[in-house]
């Protein structure tokens, strides 16, 4: 069988598998999962970077989570400051389809949410992710993210 591409969403499956594992406490079951969500391949999406943000945590290696979730901050900060200086930011997306300006803020709150969850700020996650349904009120992992949070 063929690897995913950039390693795919492979990241976000392992962890999602050894949250699983924990909930049910298989402690061991879960460290493996944990473990391979970790080391997993670095994939272009950012939103990946907070499952593997989540496992680390879960493994105990805070300082390198911790890490992982300001650099998505940062990256999302990066975005709405571009998106809101008149650049167009990435105008044509992967595979040539175009992301209107719109989304593309809606997407950067979304990452900027992640990054605070992952951070433990539920009330910067649920500003952030709130703005993005201001953006996008079709942006359906915004709108998850706040049911979670709320």
């Amino acid at each position: 069988m063929a690897e995913p591409y950039q390693g795919g969403r492979e990241c976000e499956v392992y962890y999602l598998m050894g949250a699983t594992y924990d909930a049910a406490g298989d402690s061991g079951l879960a460290r493996e999962f944990y473990q391979k969500a970790a080391t997993a391949t670095r994939s272009p999406a950012r939103s990946l970077d907070y499952y593997q943000g989540m496992a680390l945590r879960n493994l105990g290696r805070h300082q390198e989570a911790q890490d992982l979730f300001d650099a998505l901050i940062k990256h999302a900060r990066g975005r709405l400051r571009s998106l809101g200086s008149g650049s167009s930011l990435e105008f044509f997306a992967k595979f040539g389809s175009q992301s209107s300006p719109k989304e593309q803020q809606a997407n950067a709150y979304y990452l900027l949410g992640l990054g605070y969850l992952g951070k433990g700020d539920e009330a910067g996650a649920r500003v952030a992710f709130s703005s993005a349904l201001v953006y996008n009120p079709n942006h359906v992992w915004a709108r998850a993210r706040l049911l979670e949070v709320n």
